[in-house]
């Protein structure tokens, strides 16, 4: 059943559902339709407008909740995805997707911003880790929180972000303030980078997650591209083609999880695509089948991000020899 709910009437199910889900999927609704609005915005060369105080009202009101348990105000308070985004628009541009998002991000970090402090300081968790749901929870509520808090570039968020890298007893917390300390325009995170590697260097697990958030990360206009880095990264001592899980982490992860890098305007992303799944299908075709998965929607994209698409399938497909793995799948996108 379709129903096209007011802002209001969201805001008050957000607020009064009795059921968790209902209320979830309120405040989601709300937030897309800004997200949507954003997105047009961008995509129409106009800067974002203003998020309006009802919006701003029903998050704080989740967020104050104490009655609603961290775990579900995190995931009240998370925004859709750049993948869930895209997914309901007709057209996809990924750059737009991504400046909307983070514009909204950055509204919600700076308005809250007391209220992610009160969060931040409150929720700690204290002695030995325990994977369990309450901990696990509040984990995850105060990551948000400064996630938040350092995409708005709000006064004390680096500390904040640097001491919990420094301070973390697990790897959850750290690997969120890393995410943060990456993603934002804080100096130094280049050095962070390095002694990090340096004392993972012995941990496989650990260094797949040092790729791959490197992988996603979310390069500022004025920084290079993050698939020169990913290229970099290629030649990292610790990095190899024959490794799958190398793979996942780093190549598959900017393939087809950090959309706005991956599908730039310059088709660098697909020239690396396509480097990428010729030079892994003569090691191992079922890896580089999965990679080659990322142009599977190439339709779904604006024309000239579609070209550029068209024109890698295209000579994948050519290449002798190839796979049969790898050939169905060009194959069968350039078909659709």
């Amino acid at each position: 059943v379709e129903y096209s709910y007011s802002d209001d009437e969201l805001a008050f199910l957000s607020a009064q559902d009795s059921d968790g889900f209902n209320r979830w999927e309120a405040v989601q609704r709300l937030t897309l339709v800004r997200l949507q609005r954003l997105t047009d915005e961008v995509e129409n060369g106009q800067d974002p407008t203003s998020i309006d105080d009802l919006f701003i009202g029903t998050l704080r009101t989740l967020l104050r909740d104490e009655s609603l348990s961290p775990a579900f105000r995190e995931l009240a308070l998370t925004l859709p995805s750049e993948a869930f985004i895209g997914e309901q628009r007709t057209i996809v541009d990924p750059s737009a997707i991504r400046a909307a998002r983070r514009a909204l991000a950055r509204v919600i970090g700076r308005r809250l911003a007391d209220d992610w402090h009160h969060i931040y300081s409150t929720l700690g968790t204290p002695g030995e880790y325990s994977p369990a749901a309450g901990p696990a929870g509040r984990r995850a509520l105060r990551n948000l929180a400064l996630a938040y808090l350092a995409e708005a570039e709000v006064e004390g968020a680096e500390p904040m972000v640097r001491r919990q890298l420094d301070e973390a007893t697990n790897l959850t917390d750290r690997q969120a303030a890393l995410s943060a300390l990456i993603n934002s325009r804080m100096p130094g995170h280049e050095d962070t980078l390095q002694q990090l590697a340096r004392e993972w260097q012995d941990e496989p697990l650990l260094m797949y997650k040092w790729y791959q958030l490197q992988a996603m990360a979310m390069a500022h206009p004025d920084e290079p591209p993050v698939v020169e880095r990913v290229r970099r990264l290629l030649q990292h001592p610790g990095f190899s083609l024959t490794n799958p899980n190398n793979v996942f982490a780093l190549i598959r992860s900017f393939c087809l999880s950090n959309e706005a890098e991956f599908h730039r305007r310059d088709g660098s992303g697909y020239r690396f695509w396509t480097e990428q799944v010729l030079a892994l299908d003569r090691i191992n075709p079922t890896v580089a089948a999965r990679v080659a998965r990322a142009l599977e929607r190439w339709r779904k994209y604006t024309p000239e991000r579609q070209a550029g698409m068209r024109r890698a399938l295209e000579q994948v497909a050519t290449c002798r020899p190839l796979s049969r793995d790898v050939r169905e799948i060009v194959t069968k996108s350039l078909e659709q």
